[in-house]
């Protein structure tokens, strides 16, 4: 049921965002100050709606919260941030529970990874590729450009299509008839207008990838495979509304880019590699089939890859508690890479889940130590500190976790309960609010701050912020 939602608000936007644009054709000029784009809407306006989508995806459970993986991709995507003109963007990178090959940009600078896609990807250039090319859309404001483009339309039709998605749960025969309803006559014009603005994300993407490092021709080589791909698949809704049309134009033109580039040595970070591990153990459909694939990989890998699969066995074990065989894999991983933070996590995570808390303490602490800024190793370390109720270390522990403006549903929850086992009521609800706002549901989010308001002897600065942020959740929910 989670997964089926993706696509349909994908189509909402398509539907509202680039029907009836016009054939645009040709370059596309870069943004200036008086771009007609604020006219239709602020970047303020931007972030409302983007964060109205979020909660909307949060509430279906489709965001993956894991610490280890969203570090990971923030690292990636700031990489590639550095790179941009316009450093006044906030970004907020995420991945979707989600075995599509896909990634989108939402209004406001939230961009979604699929698990699908980083499982596809064969290098890390390959996926630092699609998230140059959406954070190009979001720098460039292509939303606030596209719905400027609209002005005009009937938006009945887009209406019309949502109607049908909420009330025919996304049947395809139902959208299809709405489609056909209003929206067959703008169809070319739609491809036009998003080709468009396809090429602008991949001429600018191709240079954010050659600043932060990567290889640029990882562009070419994952839209080349995309495009085969996609020729073996019958035509339909799909086809008809793509949200990222590939053509043998654009991959032709992506790769003559990287040519005329300098060549950039790049080599997959073992972050990349123990990532995608992880994807493909939580998304293995047996356990037996992720110990079968890890156990073909360690026999016909070597050097980085073999690490990570065996580290992807070492997981498999755990998840089937066969945590000392796990062990005993992690513990030979660490004697190879010391300099490895998520092997750490996962051997803290084996000797807890084998009996063993103390000893996981201390592998976190040890890790801290030689790791001081982890976010993943710090989140894990104040959780099993709360678990062995030491929460003022916790607490303390988890005011020191940098997580630069996207904290995740464990750091709030756990945030929460240690303000809650210390006597912070007020800190308590603040936490619980964002968190709940993470998890999708605003009412509860607002509730929260309600309950934070009616305590007695708030200071004024205490009250000022939480009537700022009650404020603020309210804009949203009319958003």
């Amino acid at each position: 049921m989670k997964r089926s939602f993706l696509p349909s608000l994908l189509l909402i936007m398509a539907l509202i965002t680039a029907t009836s644009a016009g054939a645009h054709s040709g370059a596309i000029e870069l943004p200036m100050i008086g771009d007609p784009a604020d006219a239709v809407m602020s970047p303020a306006e931007e972030r409302r709606l983007g964060q109205r989508i979020m909660t909307d995806i949060r509430a279906r459970g489709m965001v993956i919260d894991e610490p280890e993986l969203t570090a990971w991709l923030r690292e990636v995507g700031y990489r590639l941030v550095a790179q941009a003109d316009r450093q006044d963007q906030e970004f907020h990178f995420f991945i979707i529970d989600s075995p599509g090959i896909n990634a989108f940009a939402l209004p406001g600078g939230f961009i979604g990874v699929n698990t699908g896609l980083v499982l596809a990807s064969r290098n890390e250039s390959e996926l630092a590729a699609v998230l140059a090319h959406e954070i190009t859309h979001v720098t460039q404001r292509h939303i606030a450009r596209r719905v400027e483009a609209t002005r005009g339309v009937d938006m009945a039709t887009a209406v019309t299509v949502l109607a049908a998605i909420l009330l025919g749960g996304g049947d395809p025969n139902i959208l299809a008839g709405a489609i056909s309803g209003g929206l067959a006559a703008s169809v070319q014009n739609t491809i036009n207008y998003t080709l468009a603005y396809e090429y602008e994300a991949d001429r600018i993407g191709i240079n954010l990838m050659a600043g932060a490092g990567f290889d640029p021709e990882g562009m070419a080589s994952f839209f080349e495979r995309l495009e085969q791909q996609s020729r073996f698949r019958e035509g339909g809704l799909e086809e008809f509304l793509r949200t990222h049309p590939v053509t043998s134009a654009r991959i032709s033109e992506a790769r003559n880019r990287a040519r005329n580039m300098p060549p950039v040595n790049a080599t997959d970070s073992m972050s990349y590699l123990l990532a995608r591990a992880r994807l493909r153990v939580m998304n293995a459909r047996t356990t037996a089939q992720a110990a079968e694939y890890f156990t073909e990989a360690i026999r016909r890998s070597e050097g980085h890859e073999l690490s990570a699969a065996r580290y992807g066995l070492a997981l498999t074990y755990k998840s089937t508690g066969k945590t000392g065989e796990a062990l005993k894999i992690l513990h030979a991983l660490m004697e190879d890479h010391r300099q490895v933070p998520a092997l750490r996590l996962a051997l803290a995570r084996a000797q807890a889940a084998d009996g063993a808390p103390e000893a996981a303490l201390q592998t976190l602490a040890r890790a801290n130590e030689v790791f001081p800024g982890n976010y993943a190793l710090n989140i894990e370390y104040a959780g099993l500190l709360l678990e062995q109720n030491q929460a003022e270390a916790a607490r303390e522990r988890l005011l020191r976790v940098e997580y630069e403006g996207n904290p995740d549903a464990r750091l709030l929850r756990l945030l929460a309960r240690s303000a809650q086992a210390t006597e912070r009521p007020v800190d308590a609800h603040s936490y619980l609010s964002e968190y709940n706002l993470l998890l999708g549901d605003l009412n509860e989010a607002i509730a929260q701050l309600r309950l934070a308001l009616e305590i007695e002897n708030l200071d004024p600065a205490q009250r000022e912020r939480l009537e700022d942020r009650l404020e603020e959740l309210r804009r949203i929910r009319r958003t």
